[in-house]
């Protein structure tokens, strides 16, 4: 019969050691994931249609997929349209801290409307997430108008009030406008009352009015079909519509101080004082998602596919808020005279 050797002693230490240590990383690892509501709500302040819509309700499976390990089994997309979209921001901003409550958001709209009302919600404390998009606004003609250019717009301007459809005073539109009229002197009518975006371009196409200001989400048929055609995107090149690249940039054309208040940012947000933790965990992985979707946001959400991390994101609000504080001095000034 063959004896049994054993071990030397410090070599089953060593085994000892090592498996102890691959326990503690796996209880570690499982131990350290930060654990999130089963349920998240993600609030759209619109209706679901439109890109805000349709790239909140793109991203909200893959979201659920990516925070599994969070504990997290829903990610719900909600629909809380009203007052331009402050009814369905301000939910967001009153909303528990702790992760069970995202949304999408349109900064402007809600800085536009501050101007002349309480909204019930601070654009600075909100938690931010991401970026989804960066959609430049267009000065918009009639597809056969004589107006052919910016330098032509701005001539028409100077001899007679151009005609600009508007949703109404005080509107993100009428703040860019007037940077418009400040830094190139034309004359203008606003045409008021229009209910959507869309309806401002189809108030052109129809020549009720000579211009307006609008990105290309909803209307890109009116564009592709010829009623309507962009004159100049008020953004830097970096930030064009890929999709229009012959329209082109405020930038290109050497008028940068016409490029104020000129992008549409979809942001992802949380309400105020998630903690650190929470936040860090939803940033990256909203983050991540809308990184991988490019093909789909692009494709179905008809957006342009521009992510920015959290960080970015909150920096990016903050210098918008810095504009808006700008443009709407020079509104009101504007409406004094």
């Amino acid at each position: 019969m063959r004896r049994r050797t054993s071990l030397p002693k410090s070599f089953r230490l060593l085994v000892a050691g090592a498996a102890a240590m691959l326990l503690c990383l796996v209880v570690g690892s499982n131990a350290g994931a930060q654990k999130l509501p089963a349920k998240i709500t993600w609030i759209v302040p619109f209706g679901l249609g439109g890109g805000t819509g349709t790239s909140a309700l793109l991203l909200a499976p893959k979201l659920q997929k990516k925070l599994e390990g969070n504990g997290v089994k829903e990610v719900k997309v909600v629909s809380l349209p009203g007052a331009g979209g402050t009814v369905g921001t301000k939910k967001l901003f009153t909303s528990p801290p702790d992760g069970s409550v995202i949304g999408s958001m349109l900064p402007a709209g809600g800085l536009a409307q501050s101007a002349t009302r309480d909204v019930g919600f601070d654009l600075s404390k909100f938690t931010y997430l991401a970026k989804i998009t960066t959609a430049p606004r267009f000065l918009f003609v009639q597809g056969d108008s004589p107006i052919k250019s910016l330098d032509a717009l701005i001539a028409e301007g100077k001899k007679r009030p151009l005609k600009v459809s508007s949703v109404g005073p005080a509107s993100a539109g009428s703040f860019v406008l007037a940077n418009i009229i400040d830094k190139t002197g034309i004359q203008v009518k606003d045409v008021t009352g229009y209910k959507s975006g869309r309806s401002l371009v189809v108030a052109v196409a129809r020549g009720d009015v000579d211009t307006t200001i609008k990105t290309t989400g909803g209307v890109i048929t009116f564009i592709k079909s010829g009623e309507v055609r962009g004159l100049v995107q008020l953004s830097s090149e970096k930030d064009k519509d890929p999709f229009f690249p012959d329209v082109p940039s405020a930038e290109s054309l050497g008028r940068k101080d016409l490029m104020a208040g000129g992008i549409l940012y979809i942001l992802v947000a949380a309400p105020p004082k998630v903690p650190q933790a929470v936040a860090d965990v939803l940033s990256n992985a909203v983050h991540q998602v809308i990184t991988e979707s490019k093909a789909e946001l692009e494709s179905k959400a008809q957006v342009i596919h521009s992510p920015a991390t959290g960080k970015e994101t909150a920096m990016l609000v903050n210098n918008l808020i810095k504009d808006y504080a700008n443009l709407i001095a020079l509104y009101k000034a504007q409406q004094k005279k």
